[in-house]
């Protein structure tokens, strides 16, 4: 994937159905994105029932049920939400296998870092109908 935006962004996700791309470079922090999780916990969601996993226990946000693996929080969500920072255990967090196990029609954000989810196996999903839509704010560099 080139370093920034323009003319010669590629990403196995063009052409893919119900998918939005926002495609971006740039840095966070892993606090930035505990941060920005939360929100969606409290305050987007408004109204859906939110469940989350997270690796490090803590209070629960807002009305959210905290779920007791990532496993069971994909079987059982519409959405799915990544906000997690880049690091060799978040790397490919989402692949084929965590894809399979969730509900058919469901769907994919990604507003973490471009390397938690494996974008050829979210683009066969989309292309077979197993997932009903992504949403890919950061891809990897």
């Amino acid at each position: 994937e080139p370093e920034t935006n323009g003319p010669g962004f590629v990403t196995p996700l063009q052409g893919c159905p119900n998918t939005i791309l926002t495609p971006h470079v740039g840095g966070s922090t892993q606090e930035a994105q505990a941060k920005i999780g939360e929100e969606v916990a409290t305050s987007i969601i408004k109204g859906m029932k939110c469940i989350y996993f997270d690796t490090v226990p803590k209070l629960t946000y807002g009305s959210a049920t905290p779920m007791e693996s990532m496993e069971a929080l994909l079987r059982e969500s519409d959405f799915v939400s990544m906000h997690v920072p880049s690091m060799k255990s978040t790397e490919n967090l989402i692949d084929e296998e965590q894809i399979a196990m969730m509900k058919k029609g469901a769907y994919l954000l990604n507003a973490s870092r471009g390397k938690v989810v494996n974008l050829e196996a979210t683009a066969a999903a989309l292309r077979s109908g197993k997932l009903g839509g992504a949403a890919i704010d950061v891809f990897p560099v």
